[in-house]
């Protein structure tokens, strides 16, 4: 966990907690062609679930892809 933060999406505003994971790929066929993926994840405990969620790629230092996902509905099921 890196910090806590209040985030508004389209499905509210969430108390969230935020979780940064980071992951080294490696290409088995050329090992100098390596890549880094960046997940940073911002978590409600109130409705248990990811608000937001943020993945950044690179390989060789270089930007690849920088996607942002965000919650825009959520429910409960029913328990009948």
């Amino acid at each position: 966990m890196t910090g806590q933060e209040s985030i508004t999406a389209k499905a509210g505003t969430f108390q969230t907690y935020i979780i940064e994971t980071t992951q080294a790929v490696r290409n088995t066929k050329d090992p100098t062609v390596n890549s880094e993926i960046t997940i940073r994840t911002w978590f409600s405990p109130e409705i248990n679930h990811w608000v937001k969620r943020n993945t950044v790629r690179r390989r060789r230092g270089i930007l690849v892809r920088n996607d942002t996902i965000e919650l825009t509905e959520y429910g409960r099921k029913s328990t009948q």
